[in-house]
């Protein structure tokens, strides 16, 4: 007997628990019973072999493997997102986030606790994630990641670390950025958006556009500088003709005497 990888569609056997092709897990699907007619089916089969009920439609929406989180945000963001979501109906949510190890909240809110493949280089995270978890991306190899509207929290650390990010967008539903989020992303030249409402300590230490910020500031602290120090000699050279007036008048009134 063979099964199919749901991933990349690849034919495994039975006994495998990776995939050959991808090395994604391979889950072995139990005989289940059929919610209309009350048939045993085989686990591989989306129809019901007697009757024909959509057996994927009566059945719960499985997900991936869940890891705990400290410290997300439960901000109801369905009404942000959900139109969004639409477009993406006929396919599973697990193989929406199929590159994520990830958590659904009571609420239906999806919070991205892992990438997977620490080398990809490019992510699009889907829209329907309300959060990236502490140290989601800590260490990966991404160069652009994007991430959907709807999003409202960026953990600690999520993206630290990662020395080859250059491109990430923050979008506007973005309310709280956590601890070192990006620290050490030296290449990454990253707007806050202005709805931000937290930016913890050390945020973007280390990136590209803390750099820039702190270059600015001392370019604008040495103007500073140079204004104050061109007005303490205009005063100076104000008093000492202040002051030779002063004299000359004198020299005059003691002569006219």
């Amino acid at each position: 007997m063979s099964l199919q990888c749901p991933k990349c569609g690849a034919t495994v056997s039975d006994t495998a628990r990776f995939c050959s092709e991808c090395g994604s897990k391979i889950e072995t699907v139990k005989p289940n019973q059929c919610p209309k007619c009350g048939a045993k089916c085989s686990g591989t089969g989306r129809f019901c072999e007697s009757c024909g009920t959509d057996l994927r439609a009566e059945s719960p929406v499985a997900t991936t493997k869940a890891t705990s989180l400290d410290g997300w945000s439960d901000t109801n963001t369905a009404d942000v997102w959900g139109s969004a979501l639409q477009k993406f109906q006929g396919l599973e949510e697990s193989d929406l986030f199929a590159d994520f190890e990830y958590i659904k909240t009571p609420r239906g809110e999806i919070v991205i606790v892992k990438l997977k493949n620490e080398y990809a280089v490019s992510v699009d995270v889907p829209v329907g994630a309300t959060a990236i978890a502490d140290s989601a991306f800590e260490g990966s190899k991404v160069i652009t990641v994007t991430l959907p509207e709807g999003l409202t929290t960026v953990g600690k650390r999520a993206f630290a670390d990662c020395k080859n990010l250059k491109s990430l967008n923050l979008p506007a539903t973005v309310l709280l950025i956590g601890e070192e989020a990006f620290d050490g992303d030296s290449r990454l030249d990253i707007v806050l958006p202005d709805t931000v409402e937290i930016v913890e300590p050390n945020a973007l230490r280390g990136t590209l556009a803390e750099k820039k910020r702190l270059a600015e500031e001392a370019r604008l602290a040495e103007e500073r500088r140079q204004k104050a120090e061109l007005e303490r000699r205009r005063k100076e050279e104000e008093e000492r003709r202040r002051k030779e007036e002063e004299e000359r008048r004198r020299k005059e009134e003691e002569e006219r005497r």
